[in-house]
This record gives structure tokens, sequence and C-alpha cells, in this order.
């Protein structure tokens, strides 16, 4: 994404890219065309699809390794990261995200970076599978992401 500073404010250009069924070591790859664009803010929300096969610990590794290889390609970029959002195709992630979220936050304050809470979103804003966001869900993802930007300075 990158950053426009208006006279009356800040403004945000904004490039979204998906990438389903990506894990955050997935990311590490398809991120690199966004960063040749040297976006002065990225946001990434990764995890949910880490999450069901790997332990709160290790998710947070990922992300903390795809977050750490992008300040080293643009180490002036602000890096903001997404909470995971609940899951509800597997009762036992529950627990999981939970742990996830918070070892995220720990994350992003020794790291100094960003971090949208996601915590509002629950399984009624989830698709019938419980895993994607249903158009409520898209719609309060984006809230957060734009009241967190809203916020910044």
């Amino acid at each position: 994404m990158n950053k426009k500073r208006l006279q009356n404010g800040l403004s945000y250009s904004i490039k979204l890219k998906t990438f389903p069924g990506a894990t955050a070591a997935d990311m590490a790859h398809y991120v690199k065309p966004a960063l040749m664009a040297k976006p002065d803010v990225v946001i990434l929300h990764v995890g949910t699809n880490d999450i069901k096969n790997n332990s709160p610990e290790k998710v947070v590794q990922s992300i903390c390794n795809l977050g750490k290889g992008i300040r080293n390609q643009q180490n002036k970029i602000d890096l903001i990261l997404s909470s995971i959002i609940t899951r509800n195709d597997d009762p036992s992630l529950a627990t999981k995200v939970t742990k996830c979220n918070k070892l995220l936050n720990d994350l992003c304050t020794e790291q100094n970076w960003g971090l949208i809470d996601n915590s509002n979103i629950d399984k009624y804003q989830l698709n019938s599978y419980g895993l994607h966001l249903n158009t409520k869900g898209s719609a309060s993802l984006a809230k957060n992401i734009k009241n967190y930007l809203k916020n910044i300075n």
C-alpha cells in the first residue's frame, strides 16, 4: 500500500492482493511483486491457513519470519499485522486462534509493528464452511483496517 499525505490529513492508495490457501511461508514469495512498488505500508492478514496443522508458536514464528523478511528488503516500511480471525470449521481451533493472537500482539509490541484487532468478527460472519468470511465478515474486516489506518497518526 502506498501511503499518500494530503493537506487535510492522510489518504491511502490501497492495493489488495489475495492468495487463497496461502500460508505465511507462501506469502514470502507472493509479497515480492508488491514490495517492488516500494510501498510505505504493508498490511498482512495471514495465519488462518497455518493454524489447523501447526502450533500457535509455529504459526507466529512463520509470520515473524515473513515480517522480518519484508523489513530486510525495505527497512523503512510500516508493517501491520491483522489478527487471525476465528474459525468455525473445527471447534478445537478457537483456543489456538486465541493463543496465536496473544503471541501476535507480543510480537508486534517487540518488533514495533502495528496490529489490527479483529476480535469483533465472530462465527456469524463466516461462510457456511466456517472458514472464510461472508459478506458481513468482509465488511467488518475492511472496517477494522480502515479504522486502524485512520488512527495511525
